[in-house]
């Protein structure tokens, strides 16, 4: 069978049986599973190139099952966000919520092309709101902040709706937090605005409570 060229990034790595790894990878087609014969080994060409967290090409025959590799190579390793603690937290969290809440179903040629848009700022930790913002779009799950005229006082998240001033919902985020998510919704990847550490702290805060309410999963990076 004649093999393919794919390039994706890898969202999770596991060891399997004594010296292999499968390499989780996240593609413009969807989620693929390789498998990374000897890449435990020291000596082992597979070793660096199938760690976590690269932006790989890989040589395959198929696309789905367990995908035997012989070949990997790095077409970016993010040296310059994997030595900021900081920003591999929010990028962990990132690829934790690609692992669990994108199916085959959902537009993957979109979201892979958003994910990279990420990795080209010089604010990644941004960026990621932004893609986690319109990943929920994509995957059904949109966050829905356009107001009806009312005056808001927040959102709350189980009913997935802003609160108004007179109703009886009490909003889960703060105004501060509500408005930094509007103007994330509503700008570009280009358009940086100043956000806190304890700001984007609040954000993922958010990103994690509605997830694990609307689509009943847990998130273990927070």
């Amino acid at each position: 069978m004649e093999l393919q060229v794919i390039e994706g990034i890898t969202y999770k790595v596991l060891p399997y049986l004594e010296s292999n790894r499968l390499v989780y990878m996240y593609t413009s087609f969807g989620k693929l599973t390789l498998h990374a014969r000897g890449a435990q080994k020291m000596t082992s060409d597979l070793r660096i190139a199938s760690q976590y967290f690269n932006f790989i090409q890989a040589d395959v025959d198929a696309k789905e099952g367990l995908i035997p590799v012989s070949k990997l190579k790095i077409l970016n390793d993010f040296q310059n966000i994997k030595v900021s603690f900081d920003i591999m937290t929010y990028v962990a969290f990132m690829l934790e919520v690609i692992d669990k809440c994108i199916d085959s179903n959902d537009p993957h040629k979109l979201i892979f092309q958003e994910l990279l848009e990420v990795f080209q700022s010089v604010d990644i930790r941004q960026q990621i709101c932004r893609f986690m913002i319109r990943l929920f779009k994509h995957i059904g799950y949109d966050i829905p902040l356009k107001a009806d005229g009312r005056e808001v006082t927040g959102f709350h998240i189980a009913q997935a709706t802003l609160t108004y001033q007179g109703n009886n919902l009490l909003s889960d985020i703060s105004m501060d937090t509500l408005i930094l998510l509007v103007q994330l919704k509503y700008t570009n990847y280009d358009t940086i605005l100043k956000i806190s550490s304890l700001q984007y702290q609040e954000l993922k805060n958010f990103f994690i409570a509605y997830i694990e309410y609307h689509v009943h999963v847990k998130i273990k990076n927070r």
